[in-house]
């Protein structure tokens, strides 16, 4: 609206074509995703599972601010390499003029131009108060499924500074005064990329999406599914998926498919997955260079079977489904996973002695407790406990939803080094224990009213100004 009160109808055209064209190139590495799990799932309706999709987030945040790599190969022609570095050079030159308007957005607030509007700065300060609920962990996400790290998570927290970067970039625009040519030069630049972008991921899309009907992994995807779903219980432990993303030639509709995501969904079987989890500064490069492929965050050929049948216990995984070759080969040559079924290129194991594994673990293993109730958001145990100072690990994520009662009392929730829920038990016998999940978080809601009520108030300054400065129109100083 302000651009609107300020500069003329065609310098507002290009101004909003060029944001809405912003808006969908950000949505649509989402969207697309969206699009290819409503496909897959109406490829397995054998399966006769009913699905939820999840909505894709606003936007999509770059991992590293400026972190944008091009790739240039001289084998190709200038053209070429253009699209395919159009997402990447729209990101560097949209992050490079965004932090250019705020630089000279603070510039103009020290010398306390006149007329200069709040607006941004109020978006500075609430982005903060966003980053900061979430390194202190209020804003998590819960996908009912257990990653083994929430590194990918990222990009969905991080919006609001997008959102910020957006909003200076067109500060920046809107100030460049005397210079209407390069801003206009601005606008058919970003145009052009978005909407080469936009095409380039809809042929990218169409093409992915024919190779994955033609494909016969998605066949065996489904047998694999239906394995699960016809011989494991689900109370009785997770299933461990080898992650299909970037496990496959490069060319391989899977290679860069999060399809194993789908399987807690189609099964009802509890899963883990994971999609990165690593310390090692080596880790991402040897990851998306194929060097090696990996299990619970580890390379395969660097993780021993013992160890990865003790992470199997840690998580009370009873199977683990292979999507490639190498894993495939150590655990057929181990004394401790047992083959159960092959659809090649998948592969499912079971781990020796699985009866020995359950939920949840003492201090004191001399504890008797029966499972009341197990469900995605209610888990009810009835618990004998005759020690003190004895502690219950419950094999469960842990997450700031979740909440814990003794006999209807709520007690505290800890956390053990793999991120599993810890609870200390009194002494008593017995004793009903509720673990109970709910969506509704008070800090979350603040948030989200805060957030309405500065959109409000702006809207409301807004308008009083808009009327105040309207000719023949004045508002009295009392309004």
């Amino acid at each position: 609206m302000k651009f609107i009160c300020k500069e003329n109808w065609k310098e507002v055209l290009w101004k909003y074509v060029l944001i809405v064209l912003i808006a969908i190139m950000f949505n649509f590495y989402y969207l697309w995703n969206v699009i290819n799990i409503q496909l897959v799932n109406k490829s397995f309706i054998s399966m006769a599972v009913k699905t939820r999709v999840l909505n894709p987030p606003i936007s999509k945040f770059i991992w590293v601010v400026l972190g944008t790599e091009i790739y240039w190969n001289n084998n190709d022609g200038i053209f070429i390499n253009i699209i395919n570095n159009t997402p990447f050079i729209l990101y560097l030159l949209l992050y490079l003029l965004g932090i250019a308007g705020i630089i000279l957005y603070m510039l103009n607030l020290k010398r306390k131009k006149e007329g200069q509007d709040l607006f941004q700065l109020v978006l500075i300060s609430f982005s903060l108060l966003i980053l900061l609920f979430y390194i202190l962990g209020y804003l998590p996400e819960n996908y009912q499924i257990l990653f083994f790290k929430h590194v990918y998570l990222l990009d969905r927290y991080m919006v609001f500074f997008l959102f910020v970067i957006i909003c200076f970039f067109t500060y920046l625009l809107s100030n460049m005064k005397n210079n209407i040519p390069w801003r206009r030069f601005f606008y058919v630049t970003f145009i052009i990329l978005a909407f080469l972008e936009l095409f380039r991921s809809v042929y990218f899309v169409k093409d992915n999406l024919a190779m994955f009907d033609i494909s016969q992994d998605s066949k065996a995807i489904e047998e694999v599914w239906h394995w699960v779903n016809k011989n494991v219980n689900k109370d009785e432990g997770r299933v461990v998926y080898q992650e299909t993303y970037y496990c496959f030639p490069i060319d391989h509709p899977l290679n860069k498919s999060h399809v194993m995501t789908l399987s807690a969904m189609k099964t009802g079987v509890p899963q883990f997955i994971n999609t990165s989890a690593s310390e090692d500064v080596n880790f991402f490069l040897r990851y998306f260079l194929m060097l090696n492929h990996f299990i619970f965050g580890r390379p395969i050929d660097e993780i021993s079977d013992t160890k990865l049948y003790n992470l199997m216990r840690i998580f009370n995984a009873h199977y683990i489904v292979s999507c490639e070759e190498e894993l495939k080969s150590k655990l057929e040559g181990s004394s401790l996973f047992i083959l159960k079924f092959s659809s090649p290129p998948f592969t499912i194991f079971e781990i020796k002695d699985k009866e020995k594994i359950s939920w949840t673990e003492f201090s004191y293993n001399e504890i008797e407790y029966n499972i009341l109730k197990w469900t995605d958001s209610n888990i009810v145990l009835k618990i004998n406990n005759s020690f003190t100072d004895n502690q219950m690990l419950l094999k469960v994520l842990w997450h700031p939803y979740w909440k814990a009662y003794i006999d209807g009392n709520e007690i505290s929730i800890g956390r053990n080094q793999f991120g599993m829920i810890m609870v200390d038990l009194p002494d008593k016998k017995d004793m009903t224990f509720e673990l109970r999940y709910s969506s509704f978080n008070p800090v979350t809601v603040t948030v989200n009213l805060l957030s309405f009520l500065v959109f409000f108030i702006y809207l409301v300054v807004l308008f009083y100004r808009k009327l105040s400065t309207a000719p023949g129109k004045r508002v009295s100083k009392k309004l």
